[in-house]
């Protein structure tokens, strides 16, 4: 069994009918994989948060001050390139 996905497709001037231009097939084992893979991935990172945990908790106080931090300085570059173009 195969899946076929048309990322993109032309019509032609003299015909009415569409030409695939980028296809993609997926095979079955292709989808097992997949599915498997993420499922394992997934738990596997949600067995890692969760023992981690504790540990962030003690070693990591504010972290909310560092995304605040991170979002001022790009919005400080965001100006001095707006500004920057105006001059």
């Amino acid at each position: 069994m195969k899946f076929v996905i048309i990322l993109a497709s032309s019509k032609t001037k003299t015909s009415n009918y569409y030409i695939p231009l980028l296809i993609i097939m997926f095979t079955t084992g292709r989808i097992i994989f997949t599915v498997v893979f993420l499922l394992i991935f997934i738990i596997g990172l949600a067995w890692s948060y969760r023992k981690d945990r504790a540990i962030t908790k003690i070693h990591f106080n504010k972290p909310y001050l560092i995304l605040i931090a991170i979002l001022s300085f790009l919005t400080i570059l965001y100006i001095i390139v707006k500004i920057r173009k105006f001059l």
